[in-house]
């Protein structure tokens, strides 16, 4: 016997020391200043931008959560994630 587990939703805090912006599928965009958190459940693509460098990018589909750290660096960027699943 198989069991799928998918993501349903996953949240975003902002553990580091530098603001982020989260660009979310739908076009909305989502502030998270240090110590902030924010949740998310639309599938499609994500993006986490720290002054106008993109720190990570993530595709959410199919019940997976691909999260793809970006070629540019900014110090005291640090983010965690925590998905829920079903």
């Amino acid at each position: 016997m198989s069991v799928f587990i998918a993501v349903t939703s996953f949240t975003i805090t902002n553990a580091g020391t530098v603001d982020g912006v989260i660009s979310d599928p739908g076009g909305a965009i989502t502030q998270l200043p240090v110590h902030a958190s924010a949740s998310f459940a639309i599938p499609g693509p994500y993006t986490i931008n720290l002054n106008n460098v993109i720190g990570a990018t993530m595709n959410f589909n199919d019940g997976n959560l691909n999260i793809n750290k970006a070629a540019g660096t900014v110090p005291g960027a640090e983010f965690t994630v925590a998905v829920t699943v079903a």
